[in-house]
């Protein structure tokens, strides 16, 4: 019997770019396409503007799911609880579809020994700060990253903007990470780096391509700088510790503690230095505890499927 095929969407706050993102998926014409769930998180108006949007879609492979408590990790769970597709393809709200790209994803997941696939990604805004195709979080913590290549190849890590798993082996890696919180910065890095240590292959694949608009507001954007990098300090600290250990994390704390003066030089506030290293210690203690999985109260609610 042929895989089947889920495209699951989180969203917060952004029922326009939401809904576009789900009718370029209508149009792509995957047979394999089984069911498509957006995971919504805004609050009112916005959720009943999307609902309407939806509405007006009248497809009954759409279905849409209202999470009444905020968080990228805890929302991908929902949509995860939710669907029975043996692959799931995970995209941003924001993003456009090039043609061919749920079959892309599709094929390559099919492929012997693949269980991750990180699709091309056209950034709007955002830069490649590595030279050739790469996604991997090195071992000062930094994430290198350029995903705009023109040639399959295998890399580290996937990127959440754009990626899909077998659904089996995510389920049974655990999920996505609920402690990655704030921006969610690198729950996708956690979800697709545990998958691969079951020894399945995390694949490039250039022609699963979308366009990232990298909308300033909404999903994971916070309204302040000291805000977003406290989180990043927290969330790498965290992926370091629990995929590492502590031992890599006390030499990946070196790195940050530069990048924590250069931030107390460029917003002229010495006191920022204590607050992000306080965010790092914070991690670090965060990825030594243990991890409960899926949320219990999720899972109940919103009833998964084995």
């Amino acid at each position: 019997m042929p895989s089947s095929l889920g495209l699951l969407l989180c969203t917060l706050d952004r029922p326009t770019l939401a809904a576009r993102a789900v009718q370029d998926v209508l149009k792509q014409g995957c047979s394999a396409l089984s069911e498509v769930i957006v995971v919504d998180q805004s609050a009112d108006p916005d959720a009943r503007e999307l609902r309407a949007k939806i509405h007006a879609m009248n497809d009954p492979r759409v279905r849409l799911v209202r999470a009444d408590r905020a968080g990228l990790p805890r929302a991908r769970n929902v949509a995860l609880d939710l669907t029975t597709a043996d692959h799931v393809v995970f995209i941003d709200d924001d993003v456009r579809l090039m043609p061919d790209f749920l079959q892309a994803h599709h094929r390559h997941l099919s492929s012997e020994g693949v269980g991750v696939v990180s699709g091309r990604i056209v950034e709007r805004h955002a830069r490649p700060n590595h030279a050739g195709t790469a996604n991997r979080v090195g071992r000062d913590g930094r994430v290198h990253t350029n995903l705009g290549g023109l040639t399959d190849t295998d890399v580290q890590v996937a990127k959440g903007a754009n990626m899909s798993f077998r659904r089996e082996q995510l389920v049974l890696s655990g999920g996505f990470d609920s402690r990655y919180g704030g921006s969610s910065l690198l729950e996708d890095a956690d979800a697709s780096e545990r998958v691969r240590r079951r020894g399945w292959r995390v694949r490039f694949a250039a022609d699963a391509e979308l366009v990232h608009l990298s909308a300033p507001t909404g999903g994971v954007r916070l309204g302040e700088a000291e805000q977003t990098a406290w989180w990043r300090f927290h969330n790498t600290a965290l992926f370091v510790c629990s995929q590492r250990g502590v031992a890599q994390a006390l030499r990946a704390q070196v790195t940050f503690a530069g990048i924590a003066g250069k931030c107390a030089v460029l917003w002229r506030d010495p006191g920022v230095v204590g607050r992000l290293m306080d965010a790092w210690a914070q991690g670090v203690a965060c990825g030594q505890s243990a991890r409960l999985g899926y949320e219990a109260g999720d899972a109940a609610r919103y009833g998964r499927h084995s």
